[in-house]
């Protein structure tokens, strides 16, 4: 059975943070990355890169990219890899909530 995931408890304080105002206190990841395209004009996404042939579990990344006008806004997350989507969608959140956070608050 397909279940919906939720946010983190650390995410849902972030989204709250970052100006996330719903009466969802722990929204799904598919509505916070909702939010954040159409808020923010900013897309999470996850990538699914396998290493065919190397005996290894693929590997899961986040890409980030602004909506409008379309560039490509963090590329990878080269520096880590997750092993499910939902990881990598949870990282991805974060790393955008941190950068919104900071950007409002300076």
């Amino acid at each position: 059975m397909i279940t919906e995931q939720y946010v983190s408890f650390d995410t849902a304080k972030m989204l709250k943070k970052a100006g996330f105002t719903d009466v969802v206190y722990c929204p799904t990841q598919a509505l916070a990355a909702r939010w954040l395209r159409e808020v923010h004009n900013i897309h999470v996404s996850g990538v699914l890169i396998d290493d065919l042939g190397k005996n290894k579990e693929p590997d899961w990344f986040y890409t980030i990219d602004q909506v409008s006008p379309y560039e490509q806004y963090v590329p990878v997350s080269e520096c880590n890899s997750f092993q499910s989507y939902e990881a990598a969608i949870e990282a991805g959140l974060q790393d955008v909530l941190r950068k919104i956070i900071k950007n409002k608050e300076k």
